[in-house]
C-alpha cells in the first residue's frame, strides 16, 4: 500500500512525505497543494474511494486490517484517478 501510494505521489509531484506503520498512513501534500487536503479528499471519494483528512495538508489512508490485496490495488487506481483529477484541474498533469 505504501509503495504504491510512494509511486502515486512520485508520478504528481503531490506528496511530500509518505509516513505511517502498517497500513495506517499518513500523505503530506507538497507545496503547490498544502491547505487542500479536502480537496484530495473529495476527489477519492467521487471515486469510490474512502480517505480521511488530518489537518490540511494531509491525507490519511487507513483500511481495514483484513483488506484483501485485490481491494488495496482497486483503492490505488482510485486514489490514482483522484490525484490525476486534482492535477488535470489545476493544470499540472504528470507530462
Amino acid at each position: 500500500l505504501e509503495e504504491g501510494i510512494l509511486a502515486i505521489g512520485q508520478q504528481y509531484g503531490v506528496f511530500e512525505q509518505v509516513r505511517g506503520m502498517g497500513l495506517l498512513i499518513g500523505c503530506v501534500l507538497a507545496e503547490p497543494w498544502t491547505g487542500r487536503a479536502r480537496d484530495f479528499m473529495q476527489a477519492a471519494q467521487n471515486e469510490g474511494l474512502f480517505v480521511l483528512v488530518a489537518g490540511a495538508n494531509v491525507l490519511r489512508v487507513a483500511p481495514s486490517l483484513i483488506i484483501p490485496k485485490d481491494d488495496i490495488d482497486q483503492g490505488l487506481v482510485r486514489l490514482q484517478k483522484a490525484v490525476a483529477k486534482i492535477c488535470e484541474a489545476k493544470g499540472q498533469a504528470a507530462g
